[in-house]
């Protein structure tokens, strides 16, 4: 018969939760990985040998609070505030330099200060080219004694909030990827271009229907030949629009992720928009090439 211990809520969960960390340790650790493939083996890794301990560098630094009596009694404002405790100040400054190799540790083995109604939070600043790279983040019940004792079952469950941000060459706050963050600008540059191409042509193309003097025409036409406006050029304006105001949105959809981190409704109306215009610059493609 298995016992279940671990699910929080009411005291008894707590206390429940609390019989749990005498056998595991529980933790949050953003890690560093060259590639994904390389994610790969370590999970598959961990997967075969669950005694192996994704936060192992951290857990020496880890305070665990096994105590029945200790609660927090709400009195105090200065236990709420939740912090990894490090051995000194040096130990510190060198956690903070090894960011890259060690990861970023969040200890939810604190009841009284990471569990409900408490919201534990760290924060990280990536300020040195050591600690760029491909981060994933980790949760891990680690065993004390090696593994778990036989037909204990513990469970767990969070609620998670990650927050990513990086900062551009004004020191504005930005939620896009270090790649991503020229994207708006160059997007609405291009979404002006294709403006501007979309008047000449429309341009162009009123001029031929009302007998004016064309904006450009072709070298090999001789002086007496003019040139003709056919339905397929009208089809082509449309679709020089559509091209015009999907960049447009594509660049707005990119402020917005950039300012809030999302941007839902842009999205929708930018996904929709480059259906139409794909699915319209394929009629054109197939009327062309059928003459």
């Amino acid at each position: 018969k298995k016992k279940r211990v671990g699910d929080r809520g009411t005291d008894d969960d707590i206390s429940g939760g609390i019989e749990a960390l005498q056998h595991v340790e529980a933790g949050f650790l953003l890690k560093r990985f060259d590639s994904e493939s390389d994610f790969s083996k370590f999970y598959e890794t961990v997967m075969e040998k669950p005694s192996l301990c994704a936060f192992e560098s951290h857990r020496s630094k880890d305070f665990v609070s096994v105590d029945h009596a200790n609660r927090d009694d709400d009195l105090l404002e200065v236990d709420d505030t939740f912090e990894v405790e490090f051995d000194d100040e040096n130990q510190k400054d060198k956690e903070e330099k090894a960011v890259g190799i060690n990861g970023v540790y969040l200890s939810m083995n604190q009841p009284e200060k990471s569990w409900k109604p408490k919201s534990p939070s760290i924060t990280h600043a990536f300020s040195t080219p050591g600690d760029e790279g491909l981060y994933i983040l980790l949760f891990q019940l680690c065993p004390r004694q090696g593994e778990i004792p036989f037909g204990l079952e513990i469970r767990s469950s969070f609620e998670l909030d990650l927050v990513l941000k990086n900062y551009d060459s004004f020191g504005n706050a930005s939620y896009l990827t270090a790649g991503e963050m020229p994207l708006p600008g160059m997007y609405l540059y291009f979404s002006i271009s294709y403006a501007l191409c979309f008047v000449l042509w429309a341009t162009n193309i009123r001029n031929i229907r009302q007998g004016k003097e064309p904006i450009w025409v072709s070298k090999d036409a001789g002086p007496s030949s003019r040139p003709v406006v056919h339905a397929i050029h009208h089809l082509m304006t449309i679709l020089l629009g559509l091209k015009t105001v999907t960049v447009f949105f594509e660049a707005a959809r990119y402020h917005y992720i950039r300012m809030n981190g999302h941007a839902e409704f842009w999205s929708a109306i930018y996904f929709t928009m480059s259906f139409i215009k794909g699915t319209f610059m394929f009629t054109v493609i197939l009327l062309i090439g059928s003459g």
